[in-house]
């Protein structure tokens, strides 16, 4: 029933190829292999933005198949994915994102939730600092990853590294709190990162870390 509803939305998103922004919200068990033809067919698609309420049961696999949808967009403005509290992903579910997310070269703003998601590791870390770095037009960025116990100081430093990369940001806003693998050290690191860029656009730094 619920891929049935999710097969009749594809086919009404379909029929608005001209359109620009695209927010959903998702409270139940779905299929992201059916969501991937709609999606193509939004070539003028600015910005998406995805929200799984718990306790969704999104997993690896469908995210893979959201980022297969992914790579067929040209977005040329903001992405925002919200999957707080979905804890069937793992560091390998946030890197299909990432891969999906590097096609969207034009991109001006990311925002990723992934609050209480317990299995994300490094990994997950490592590739969102190389998409990071692979999209010259950023200038707002947002991580929110409250209370991932998994993520180490070697993920919060391929993030700091990937920001000194960059010199395009206007705002940027990290939360990493309750992550109890991170250390003191690695939390005065990226600091020092943040106050050391040189941007003069750079308008607003928010950071979370404890």
């Amino acid at each position: 029933m619920i891929q049935d509803g999710l097969e009749d939305l594809g086919e009404a998103i379909m029929s608005l190829g001209s359109l620009e922004p695209l927010s959903l919200e998702f409270f139940a068990f779905m299929r992201f292999s059916g969501f991937r033809e709609p999606l193509k067919k939004l070539k003028l698609l600015r910005s998406l933005r995805l929200k799984f309420q718990p306790p969704y049961r999104i997993n690896d696999h469908q995210l893979k198949n959201l980022s297969q949808g992914l790579k067929e967009l040209a977005l040329r403005e903001d992405i925002s994915l919200d999957f707080s509290a979905c804890q069937r992903i793992t560091g390998f579910g946030l890197d299909y994102i990432c891969q999906g997310g590097k096609e969207a070269r034009n991109l001006k703003r990311i925002s990723l939730h992934f609050s209480d998601c317990d299995q994300i590791t490094d990994i997950g870390m490592s590739s969102l600092a190389e998409t990071t770095t692979s999209l010259p037009h950023l200038k707002t960025i947002s991580l929110n990853f409250p209370r991932c116990p998994q993520i180490s100081d070697a993920g919060l430093i391929s993030i700091s590294d990937s920001l000194k990369a960059l010199a395009t940001f206007k705002s940027i806003s990290l939360d990493f709190s309750f992550c109890p693998r991170l250390t003191d050290e690695v939390l005065l690191n990226i600091y020092e990162v943040l106050h050391s860029l040189s941007s003069p656009d750079l308008m607003s730094i928010d950071l979370c870390l404890r």
